[in-house]
């Protein structure tokens, strides 16, 4: 107590914030979140209904809607949803949203899929 310097958390992040290394940390992490939203993003459009392996389907997966979603706009715009487990796709998707780029070549068809990418938007724009 004889400085009154609390040597937590709090200290330690500025001390690396304001050190010469402060850049290399800053992309770090970036990099890091952007592949962990990837993994999120992979996961949230995948559909099960559209693997291969059929082992344990459920009945619902043989509705059209499992296969064609509406995307229930006014031009009643329907989308036939395919799997894409590529996470080159995923981190070139997160890339994308997280620079503000915004290509549109890929976009998120389930609601866990536009969290993550909103969330990745924010993160990008911070």
């Amino acid at each position: 107590a004889f400085s009154r310097i609390h040597l937590d958390s709090a200290f330690a992040f500025k001390v690396i914030l304001n050190g010469p290394w402060a850049t290399c940390f800053v992309g770090v992490v970036w990099v890091f979140s952007m592949v962990i939203m990837s993994f999120w993003w992979r996961a949230a459009e995948v559909s099960m209904c559209l693997q291969e392996v059929h082992m344990f389907q459920d009945v619902r997966c043989f509705e059209r809607n499992a296969k064609i979603w509406d995307m229930g706009d006014v031009t009643g715009s329907e989308i036939e949803k395919f799997n894409d487990t590529y996470l080159w796709n995923a981190l070139w998707v997160i890339w994308c949203t997280s620079s503000s780029v915004g290509y549109g070549d890929f976009t998120p068809t389930t609601h866990a899929g536009r969290t993550v990418a909103g969330t990745t938007a924010f993160v990008g724009c911070i």
